[in-house]
């Protein structure tokens, strides 16, 4: 069994899967943007904007019995593309400068930042292997294509794996790192694709295109949860991979998905 949460709100809050012990985690920033809750559900990273600052930057809060509480970036960068390691040990995320969109790394003991890349592209949908050994992510580049990258985190070198003269979105691994994922517009028909983990066996999962927003690939790998939106509204939905077939849920407000086995 299992259970998808529709996100309709903001939320600055943890709670426990039963609803009980309601934590209030920012206190000393408001949330402005993403959020993403570490692989062992103690912390929460998230943009957050500090009174009278005039960009947000990246905090760390702890969750459960952790009262841990960090601000990670101080700077006047518009930061996006959240990601934290798997061990907590890291966080990437992606800002606006010089002309160019990049990837930087902050140390979440000592707040140490780096840089990891430095083009004239616009890299996005930013993530960490799931061993975290690598990060995944896209660059929209000057000639208008779109390719995607893996960056080694011990050699400090990337790698182009796949190249498009269309937009990429939704871009994420699947769960043993194997395998990637995501959409494109085709003769202006959206479709949900994957790849290995080394640009090879391009197969196109769906059958009929559709505006396949929010897309999760649980650690079960059976199944692809996300919402599909068009005139009518938005749907939940889910595909079978065996059969590639989709079963819509039910109609829902097109926010953010969250995946909880039970």
């Amino acid at each position: 069994m299992f259970s998808i949460l529709t996100s309709i709100r903001r939320s600055t809050n943890g709670v426990n899967g039963d609803g009980s012990d309601l934590q209030k985690l920012t206190d000393k920033a408001v949330p402005e943007g993403e959020f993403v809750i570490g692989e062992d559900s103690q912390r929460v990273i998230f943009l957050g904007k500090e009174e009278g600052a005039a960009t947000p930057d990246v905090y760390l809060a702890g969750m459960g019995k952790s009262k841990e509480w960090k601000k990670l970036t101080n700077n006047d960068y518009y930061e996006s593309d959240l990601s934290i390691s798997s061990d907590g040990k890291n966080v990437l995320y992606s800002a606006f400068i010089d002309g160019s969109r990049d990837i930087f790394l902050v140390d979440t003991i000592d707040s140490k930042e780096k840089r990891l890349t430095q083009s004239q592209g616009y890299e996005h949908f930013i993530s960490f292997s799931p061993d975290g050994k690598d990060i995944l992510y896209t660059r929209e580049g000057l000639d208008f294509s779109s390719k995607i990258f893996i960056f080694n985190m011990a050699t400090g070198e990337e790698k182009e794996i796949y190249k498009t003269s269309l937009q990429i979105n939704n871009l994420m691994w699947s769960a043993d790192g194997k395998q990637i994922l995501f959409t494109s517009s085709r003769d202006n028909k959206t479709n949900i694709f994957v790849i290995d983990a080394d640009g090879s066996n391009e197969l196109k999962l769906t059958k009929e295109s559709a505006d396949y927003k929010n897309i999760i690939w649980p650690s079960i790998e059976k199944i692809l949860v996300f919402i599909v939106q068009d005139t009518n509204g938005s749907k939940l939905s889910v595909m079978d991979l065996s059969s590639r077939q989709i079963i819509p849920l039910e109609d829902v407000t097109p926010e953010k998905l969250s995946w909880s086995p039970r």
